[in-house]
């Protein structure tokens, strides 16, 4: 569904790529979270960044698409 473009930055939890949705040339942020950071699965402070992302509504903050965990 996406294609991985060029990174944009990285934190402690995981690194961001710029991406593109290929079924209408959608320009996307794309998260990798490091799991080897969380020793007990999932940081909290990704879950909740995750939880707010979807709720949120404004037009500078980007919104949750899709959610994959693989």
């Amino acid at each position: 569904d996406y294609t991985k473009q060029h990174k944009i930055g990285k934190g402690t939890y995981g690194v961001v790529y710029s991406g593109l949705r290929k079924r209408d040339a959608l320009i996307v942020a794309l998260k990798k979270i490091n799991m080897k950071a969380a020793k007990d699965g999932v940081n909290f402070s990704t879950i909740r960044e995750i939880k707010c992302l979807k709720e949120i509504s404004h037009e500078n903050i980007i919104s949750v698409k899709k959610f994959i965990s693989w």
